[in-house]
């Protein structure tokens, strides 16, 4: 199962080490590539864009969520 609210905090905080840790070890656990992507890592993305479009962050804020999506993409 995946926590969306982990992989969030992870991405809002920019933690690259973290989101990487956090799909590894899903999908080391078995969980299909597709339910890691959908669930966690676009899940996030889609709360921070709600943030943004809201104005309670900025461009810096999404790239950085930006920036550790990508690295959690490479596996």
């Amino acid at each position: 199962m995946i926590d969306a609210d982990v992989f969030y905090n992870a991405l809002s905080e920019g933690k690259v080490d973290e989101v990487k840790e956090l799909t590894q070890r899903a999908l080391a656990d078995g969980i299909p590539p597709e339910t890691v992507l959908n669930e966690g890592l676009i899940k996030a993305m889609e709360q921070i864009g709600i943030r943004f479009r809201n104005g309670e962050i900025y461009i810096p804020e999404v790239l950085v969520a930006a920036h550790a999506m990508h690295a959690g993409m490479e596996y």
